[in-house]
This record gives C-alpha cells, sequence and structure tokens, in this order.
C-alpha cells in the first residue's frame, strides 16, 4: 500500500457501519444483515468512489473480531512498531489477542445490494456467524441487537485532495466488529493477517456447513463415514439440468474422481448419474433410480423416511386438488355461459324498450298537433338504438336509464322540427302579407275621381 495512505487510527474520528441479527439459522449459526460502508467523504477523510463497481468484492469474504479477557469486539488490535532497519512506523496484528475470524458473508451475490440512506449508497449484505465459534459474541449481540462494524479493504489506486483520502480502485477483504470504543480500520492495514487467515477460514465455512447439511451452496455432510463433497453453485446445476433431458438436477457435487448428479423425474422420482467431468456425453442408460431418504430429528434420536412415501402422499393431494380445480373450472365456465346468456337477452330487451319509448314519445308529442312530426325525424336514434348506445346506461343504483335518455333524445329532435316548421310557416305569412298588398289595392277616398270610376265600373 503507497506510503501516503498508512493514516494512524488514533487521528481519525470515528465512523462505522453496523451489523444486526436477524434470526437464528439453527443452534449453530445466527443469520445478519450489515451496513458494511457507504461511499462519499466519511469523518475519517476517506472517500470511497465507484463503489457499485467494487462492493460485490465483499462476497464470501470473512467476518472477524478481536477479543481481550471477557471484552468481547475490542477492535483491530494493530500495535504500532517501528522497523529497526528502515526507522518507520508501522502496524503490526501478531499478538495474542489479534482479531479472529466468526462468521462470513454470503456467497451469493444475490445477498449483496446497493441502498440509499441519508443521502449516501451503502453495501448492504447478509451473512452469517459462527454461533459455535464465538458462543460469546453471538450471545452479547444477540443481547444488545446490533453492534458497529468496519470495513476491511485494499486500495489499489487513489490520490489525496489536501486532507481528504481518495479511493478510485479497491477491494473489500471483510468486516471487523468494533468494540464500544474502537475506530474503523485504517484501508488496506489488515492484508497481511486476513490473508493469513484464508485457511482458518475455509475449516471454518467447512464446519459450519457439516451443521447445516441441507444448506447450499456450502459443503454438505449427511451422515458419518460419508465423505464431504464440494456442491455446485446454482448457476452451475441450472447450467447442468439444460443436459438431462425429463430430469430435474437437484444438486451436484465434485466427488474425489467423479461428479455425482442428484435427479428427479418428471413423475418425482429420484434418480442419480455418475460423470467424469461436466462436458460428459450424457447416456440415458447409465441414470440409476434411488432411494432417498428425509430425517426427522427429535432431539438427540432421528426417524427416516422414504422420499418416494412423502413424493405418494404429495402425489395424492396433488391428483384431489387438480380435481377439484377441474371441477371449480366447470363450474366457472357453466356461471360464465349462463350470465353471457342472461346478458345478451337483457340487451336485446333494452334495444326492443328503447325502439317503443322511441316510437311512443313521438306519438305522444304528436298526438296534440294539428302539423305532425314526421317518422323520419327520429332515424338518427333508432340507428344508435340498434349501435347499442343506450344499452349500457345505467344510473347510481345500477337500474337501466337507456329508455329516459331515448326520451330525451326524442323530444329534442322533436323541439327542433317543430322550430322549423314555425321558421316555416312564418316565412310564409310573411310572403301572403306582401301579395294581398299588391292584389287588393288601398281604397281611395270617399268622392274621389278614382272612387266614382269604381263605382260607376261596379
Amino acid at each position: 500500500m503507497p506510503e501516503k495512505f498508512k493514516t494512524k487510527a488514533a487521528d481519525k474520528v470515528r465512523w462505522a457501519g453496523e451489523l444486526r441479527v436477524m434470526q437464528r439459522l439453527s443452534d449453530y449459526e445466527f443469520g445478519v444483515e450489515l451496513w458494511i460502508m457507504r461511499d462519499g467523504l466519511n469523518r475519517n477523510g476517506w472517500d470511497y468512489r465507484n463503489i457499485e463497481k467494487h462492493y460485490l468484492s465483499f462476497v464470501g469474504q470473512p467476518i472477524v473480531c478481536a477479543y481481550v479477557a471477557d471484552k468481547i469486539g475490542d477492535g483491530h488490535n494493530m500495535r504500532e512498531k517501528i522497523d529497526r532497519r528502515t526507522g518507520e512506523t508501522y502496524y503490526s496484528f501478531t499478538d495474542a489477542t489479534a482479531e479472529r475470524i466468526v462468521g462470513t458473508l454470503s456467497d451469493d451475490e444475490k445477498d449483496f445490494s446497493l441502498r440509499e440512506r441519508d443521502g449516501h449508497t451503502w453495501v448492504v449484505a447478509s451473512g452469517r456467524l459462527f454461533a459455535f465459534y464465538a458462543p460469546e459474541l453471538v450471545e452479547k449481540i444477540v443481547r444488545t441487537g446490533r453492534m458497529e462494524v468496519s470495513a476491511e479493504t485494499e486500495v489499489r489506486t487513489g490520490h489525496t485532495e489536501g486532507d481528504i483520502e481518495i479511493f478510485t480502485d479497491w477491494i473489500g477483504l471483510g468486516v471487523t466488529i468494533l468494540g464500544d470504543d474502537v475506530a474503523p480500520a485504517i484501508p488496506g492495514a489488515n492484508i497481511a493477517a486476513l490473508e493469513a487467515m484464508r485457511e482458518t477460514f475455509k475449516e471454518l465455512k467447512l464446519k459450519a456447513a457439516s451443521f447445516n447439511p441441507i444448506e447450499k451452496p456450502h459443503h454438505n455432510e449427511t451422515k458419518k463415514g460419508v465423505k464431504t463433497l464440494k456442491v455446485f453453485g446454482k448457476k452451475q446445476v441450472a447450467e447442468l439440468s439444460k443436459r438431462f433431458e425429463g430430469y430435474n438436477v437437484l444438486s451436484a457435487a465434485q466427488g474425489e474422481k467423479f461428479i455425482h448428479v442428484c435427479l428427479m423425474s418428471a413423475e418425482g422420482m429420484p434418480a442419480g448419474y455418475t460423470m467424469e467431468t461436466v462436458n460428459d456425453t450424457i447416456v440415458p442408460e447409465k441414470i440409476m433410480k434411488m432411494a432417498v431418504n428425509a430425517v426427522y430429528t427429535f432431539g438427540e434420536e432421528a426417524v427416516e423416511v422414504d422420499v418416494s412415501d412423502m413424493h405418494d402422499y404429495l402425489s395424492a393431494q396433488v391428483v384431489k386438488a387438480n380435481a377439484a380445480c377441474e371441477s371449480a373450472k366447470a363450474d366457472l365456465l357453466k356461471a360464465q355461459n349462463t350470465i353471457t346468456a342472461m346478458e345478451t337477452a337483457e340487451n336485446t330487451r333494452r334495444v326492443l324498450a328503447a325502439k317503443d319509448m322511441a316510437e311512443a314519445t313521438l306519438n305522444a308529442f304528436n298526438a296534440n298537433r294539428a302539423e305532425k312530426v314526421e317518422a323520419g325525424v327520429i332515424e338518427a336514434v333508432k340507428t344508435d338504438i340498434e349501435a347499442g348506445v343506450y344499452t349500457n346506461s345505467v344510473g347510481e343504483n345500477g337500474l337501466w336509464t337507456g329508455d329516459k335518455a331515448v326520451e330525451k333524445a326524442v323530444l329534442a329532435l322533436c323541439a327542433g322540427a317543430v322550430m322549423e316548421m314555425d321558421k316555416k310557416a312564418a316565412e310564409a305569412k310573411k310572403t301572403a302579407y306582401a301579395w294581398n298588398g299588391l292584389t287588393n289595392p288601398a281604397k281611395h277616398e270617399e268622392g274621389s275621381i278614382e272612387d266614382m270610376l269604381n263605382f260607376i265600373n261596379g
């Protein structure tokens, strides 16, 4: 690590993430959620950049913690030493109270995410604490609910801007559970210590898996005398499933010489297949039907049950459920057909009722009129009735109101027709007055020449 990034913990202000217990996974492990670190400038003067690019480097990394006497979560327990050859100050993690591995972050990338909180992006992950290895630590976390953590990182590229240390290229090495009065980790300070823990970490994960035989993709151990095999991950199993037509690959594991594949047929029968490499040509004749047992544990005693018996019971339940489902589908179809027939009949009734209303309204309007409104005036309403415009007209109570709407529409058309007739009548009357003025000259004054001529010609 470059000299300029060797920051003294004592010179820094405390800043940390958080670990809290989520659930008991077994008598030997606890599931935890960790808010590992965030982006941006923190109170220590560090600024981690490109967090979205590097956060998955924490996948599968260890959770560590230091012990001092009865004190849990003491911190990094580094000791400042001076190199006798160069005179330079460095930090040592070789003391008896140095950190130990007490858990692991998840091996599945899906258990890692980036979340926004208080304007910053945090790396959030799931993990497990090894209760069989650190009972005091787990007891304290369960009792207090949560503890602070610090991310262990190796900075590959960075630079300083004034008092700020900016890290642009880095990887996650692990997470340290802090004590109540311990500052966060110095970036890169624990590289050597964590590297030395790698073998121990592998052994602890293997031991943890032996306590949880059904958990994957960790190592699996079912009975005394049965060798522990390295189980394939989900993606490897999914790829392998594509090669076994008619079967689903439940699991696969690498043995000393062969790969053992656990299969389930479409009918639910367990089977097995052995291959030398994942690229072997699959020979269907080599697929072997197998007996598989499930274990019911009662304290220190256990009872084995043939999985086929469990499958038969479940299959019977599925048959019953399918029969009930088919019956329900038939009843539903019958009900839907009935409803459709009723809707069709009701819509037909509404159309006929709307037509009758149109005719009745026109007849009522013309009943007391000398000059009748012609039937063609309401043809537009009849066309709309046939097109279903009034079929779905309903009020707030759900009752059909299309007939009332038709009545209003017909009355409006009739009123318009009467207005047009009145207009024509008025224009005709004006023409008659003008013509009468020309054919009936005005009467002349009595005794005038015109009057006398009219009298003579009388």
